[in-house]
C-alpha cells in the first residue's frame, strides 16, 4: 500500500528489505510509520499527479484510492476524534 503512495527512493533498496536489517535500519532513523505531514505531502502529490494528463490522471486516482484506504485503515491515528468513545 505504501509503495503505491510514496516514491519508490523513499524505501530502501530491495537488498535491505530482509528482517534483520530493517530493523537495523530503523535503529537508525528509517521510519515505520506516516506522519500527518507525509500523508499531507502524498496528497499533494497525488493532487499534482492529477493535472498532468490522462495517463497520468489513471495513476493519481489509483494512488488517491490507496490513500483513502490507508486513512480508512488508521482512522484512530489521524482522526481520533471520529473513533467511537463509549
Amino acid at each position: 500500500m505504501l509503495l503505491a503512495l510514496m516514491n519508490q527512493d523513499s524505501f530502501p533498496d530491495e537488498f535491505y528489505m530482509q528482517p534483520n536489517l530493517l530493523l537495523s535500519l530503523r535503529k537508525v532513523g528509517l521510519q515505520s510509520t506516516l506522519s500527518w505531514d507525509t500523508v499531507l505531502e502524498c496528497a499533494r502529490s497525488i493532487e499534482y499527479e492529477a493535472t498532468r494528463g490522462n495517463d497520468a490522471a489513471l495513476s493519481a486516482k489509483a494512488r488517491g484510492s490507496e490513500l483513502l484506504l490507508f486513512l480508512d485503515m488508521h482512522v484512530e491515528t489521524f482522526f481520533p476524534e471520529f473513533t467511537d468513545k463509549r
